[in-house]
């Protein structure tokens, strides 16, 4: 039996909202079935689960894409993004935050081989180049699967750059998937731990490319320092309060 549930890393994250019925009908309509392969727990509270089946044979499935997995009966789910696909398609690999109880937080982190689950996508989310080849992308711990999502060769030369309530934690789940050169600051109320990466946003030029992902707020205070610029691209996992960013 697994440990308890780790505490939520922050209040007020939801894990998403149960759909309505018009939704539901749509849901049925577009999810197929996937089933797990292989699961593997990272240092802290991140998971990696593998999955194969219909709703993976034969998806066209590319870097910064979005997914939607359907956990239970009530079509309730959460979106993530892919980051490894066998080259027949055949088997899809994705990495669960576990921050705190709720649906997909309580299934990945009880898991085992054989478990089955809906799949919706894969759909466009992130500008995939953005995604596999900006030489910076900001994110946190929403963020790895993005980062990772192009390969690991596609990130040397780049810099990544985390915030993190748990500096240490995430360092090792880091090392951990092969990003053990990404730069983990921690994270505050007040946002002032973005003034460490405002010099990295001034270097970073528009042939360079810039991708900001994670929190919302985070997002929108770095753009303001950035200012306009076609170079930047963004995708906000989620936002204090609100469910269903995807």
């Amino acid at each position: 039996m697994n440990a308890p549930l780790p505490a939520p890393a922050r209040e007020n994250r939801p894990e998403g909202r149960r759909p309505g019925l018009i939704e539901r009908g749509l849901i049925r309509k577009m999810m197929q079935p996937a089933h797990v392969t292989r699961v593997e727990r990272l240092p802290g509270p991140f998971v990696i689960v593998d999955l194969a089946g219909p709703a993976v044979e034969g998806a066209h499935w590319g870097p910064g894409q979005r997914a939607s997995l359907i956990f239970d009966q009530s079509l309730a789910g959460r979106t993530y993004t892919p980051f490894g696909w066998s080259r027949r398609a055949d088997g899809v690999r994705f990495l669960f935050h576990i921050h705190g109880k709720g649906l997909a937080s309580e299934w990945a982190w009880e898991v085992g081989k054989g478990a089955t689950c809906g799949l919706v996508g894969p759909a466009a989310s992130i500008d995939p180049p953005a995604a596999g080849t900006a030489r910076l992308l900001f994110g946190d711990e929403t963020s790895i699967a993005t980062a990772l999502s192009a390969g690991l060769d596609e990130t040397r030369g780049r810099q990544c750059v985390f915030e993190a309530d748990d500096v240490s934690g995430l360092r090792q789940t880091l090392a951990a998937v092969g990003l053990q050169d990404a730069h983990v600051i921690a994270r505050r109320a007040d946002m002032a731990h973005l003034a460490e990466v405002q010099p990295l946003l001034a270097r970073a030029g528009a042939e360079d490319g810039l991708a900001l992902t994670g929190n919302a707020r985070s997002i929108q205070r770095l753009h303001r320092m950035r200012g306009p610029s076609f170079a930047v691209r963004t995708k906000a996992y989620w936002s204090q309060g609100k469910s269903g960013l995807t």
